[in-house]
């Protein structure tokens, strides 16, 4: 699951957000605050306390994440691994 916006079936932000609103009115009533609700999908918490490193890939470990724990095809993320990094050997 990516992190960061939240998309539901190749769907932006603004159905996500309408279709939240709707279940939440479903499910809550209309007493509670909507308005955090819609802040929180149109101004989410953002930071600028980050950076960015480069270096060599963790080829085995984007093997083990995407094939192990995300349940990816291993021929298919191997076929694609070895045209990205060529001079590597996967398995």
């Amino acid at each position: 699951m990516s992190r960061g916006t939240i998309y539901f079936n190749n769907t932006g932000r603004e159905t996500c957000l309408l279709t939240s609103e709707l279940a939440l009115r479903d499910q809550l009533g209309e007493t509670h605050d909507l308005e955090a609700v819609r802040a929180l999908f149109l101004r989410p918490a953002v930071t600028d306390d980050y950076g960015i490193q480069f270096g060599e890939p963790d080829v085995q470990g984007l093997v083990t994440f995407l094939c192990d724990e995300g349940e990816f095809s291993c021929e298919r993320v191997a076929a694609v691994l070895e045209r990205a990094f060529p001079q590597r050997s996967l398995f």
